[in-house]
């Protein structure tokens, strides 16, 4: 069954297709989790505004994604530390865990799955690697551990523990927060300027306009198209599976990664570079079969980034 575990839980409630020209003090392109949260967050603030998505809302990478909401984002307070220097490493510290403590306040009133989980970055053969970034993380005044065990079902060089951090259903999540919003689906956006937005059938003029697609949706000027490109990721979803009991992931850029959802293990893996060769599903099929030998798949799917 090729389809995410989260789409199999919810439908989201649909919106018209912008069919005027209209005016509005912000608009919003892109109906992802990160569009429908400003939205949700410029409506809590009595803002106007005006979100556009060219599909569905939540029906690109938001449905696809593993859900974890964490701090941590690989090995990457280190190497932030020593590129662009301490402030800047705490700044990027400080607004993930903001930010993670508003999705914590807003899950309060919603029923999305959302669980406090511990996460982890593990090592198959570098204890340096997770030492180094244990010490980078505490320098910056955020107390991760160093765990010489895991509940993964082979051995590591350790892995960076961070705690109290949470993973939730995406779906859930926005069905939560989207109902009263001023939302248009079906309105692709072909054009845009400084101050206005043109689709098939009219014209948004706006004061600021905030970009959150997931890729740059036009090549012009100043969206980097040219310098980022998009790797993609293989999710599947088996029952009969042991309980990790956190959220882990490989320090080593082709590892796999790991969490459970009700009676799921997640297990990720075989990424490249979208368009080029690389492990695909065949990869966390062959991991699966080696350490789950009596799992069965129920879902799977993959994700760009």
């Amino acid at each position: 069954m090729k389809k995410s575990v989260w789409t199999d839980s919810i439908k989201l409630p649909e919106f018209p297709k912008a069919d005027k020209e209209m005016k509005t003090e912000v608009l919003i392109i892109g109906g992802g989790i990160c569009g429908i949260l400003c939205a949700y967050m410029l409506e809590q603030k009595g803002i106007d505004y005006i979100l556009v998505e060219g599909s569905r809302i939540g029906y690109g990478i938001t449905k696809n994604t593993t859900a974890k909401i964490t701090s941590q984002h690989g090995l990457i307070y280190n190497k932030l530390i020593k590129s662009v220097g301490r402030e800047k490493a705490q700044m990027y510290l400080s607004a993930n865990e903001k930010a993670l403590r508003e999705y914590r306040l807003i899950a309060e009133n919603i029923d999305c799955d959302f669980e406090t989980k511990d996460a982890y970055v593990y090592s198959i053969n570098d204890r340096k690697k997770i030492e180094d970034e244990v010490s980078a993380v505490n320098s910056l005044g955020f107390n991760a551990e160093f765990a010489s065990e895991t509940s993964l079902p082979f051995k590591t060089a350790g892995a960076v523990k961070f705690k109290n951090q949470a993973q939730f259903n995406p779906m859930k999540f926005l069905n939560g927060i989207v109902k009263g919003l001023n939302i248009y689906e079906n309105t692709f956006i072909t054009d845009i300027s400084e101050n206005w937005a043109k689709f098939d059938g009219g014209k948004i003029l706006a004061d600021k306009i905030i970009v959150a697609t997931h890729f740059p949706f036009i090549n012009k000027h100043g969206s980097y198209f040219i310098k980022m490109y998009q790797k993609r990721s293989y999710v599947i979803a088996f029952e009969n599976a042991d309980n990790v009991d956190g959220m882990y992931i490989d320090e080593a850029e082709n590892g796999i990664s790991f969490r459970n959802y009700e009676d799921l293990l997640l297990i990720g893996g075989g990424g490249h570079r979208t368009g080029k060769q690389g492990g695909n599903w065949r990869a966390v099929k062959e991991f699966s079969e080696k350490y789950y030998p009596k799992a069965k798949e129920k879902f799977y799917w993959a994700a760009q980034d």
